[in-house]
């Protein structure tokens, strides 16, 4: 069952990462790095899952969500991937705090560069996690959701120190419009 946010609020600029897959997706909300609410798809279905993005955006959270990479084959797992994309996007509609981003970008923004001791990607977010001091959760440990849970961390934390560029020492500074003239 996913959890419930009825009576949850989170802080301006926390940020949702998500990462999709046809079986199963996983999501981590941070805020200044702390992990204030992880879910899947497997813990109440996709369409329960997208509704809960969707209500997590609706209360001004930031959301980035592993695009599917250019070149990948178009077959039926990555089919299931874009109708969910496709599902989330009619639920928020267009938005400056939805981002799509393509798997190359988080990571080479995080620091992966195609090397590490196993070569692999798993290895690498496995790494970063551990090293950011993130356990996923119980229930993931032994299946593939345990990857998609470290990646939508990883997710998260770009979406909040890249994307929507939170300044984790320093409150934001509002931003200064400049209104045309005539």
């Amino acid at each position: 069952m996913l959890p419930a946010i009825a009576n949850r609020t989170f802080p301006p600029g926390a940020a949702l990462g998500v990462d999709l897959a046809s079986v199963s997706s996983a999501a981590v909300v941070i805020h200044k790095g702390v992990v204030l609410l992880e879910f899947d798809s497997l813990q109440g279905g996709n369409h329960a899952f997208v509704d809960l993005i969707a209500e997590l955006h609706s209360r001004g959270l930031n959301i980035a969500i592993e695009d599917v990479p250019p070149g990948v084959r178009f077959d039926l797992s990555t089919k299931d991937v874009c109708r969910i994309q496709g599902r989330i996007q009619q639920k928020i509609g267009i938005s400056r705090r939805l981002e799509f981003v393509p798997p190359n970008r988080w990571m080479h923004d995080l620091g992966y560069k195609g090397k590490n001791k196993s070569g692999s990607t798993a290895a690498w977010a496995k790494e970063e996690c551990t090293r950011r001091e993130y356990t996923p959760p119980e229930h993931s440990r032994g299946s593939k959701l345990l990857q998609d849970y470290r990646s939508a961390r990883l997710i998260a934390e770009h979406a909040e120190i890249v994307l929507f560029k939170v300044n984790l020492k320093e409150p934001e500074k509002p931003a200064k419009l400049s209104v045309p003239k005539g």
